[in-house]
């Protein structure tokens, strides 16, 4: 993710599972990175809404 910080990544739109074990997992992966880098996080049930937020 620094990568993406540096190359001007802003905000990140995560869809999540409906599954909780697949949402835990996933959410290890991504939580330390954010909260470190300079980037906005907001999660999502649905695509369109989550790629609406991102883009805007």
């Amino acid at each position: 993710m620094p990568a993406l910080s540096a190359g001007g990544l802003r905000r990140l739109a995560v869809v999540e599972s409906e599954d909780l074990l697949n949402r835990v997992l996933i959410e290890d992966a991504y939580t330390t990175p954010v909260h470190i880098l300079n980037i906005e996080f907001k999660r999502f049930a649905d695509l369109p809404a989550a790629r609406a937020w991102a883009c805007s």
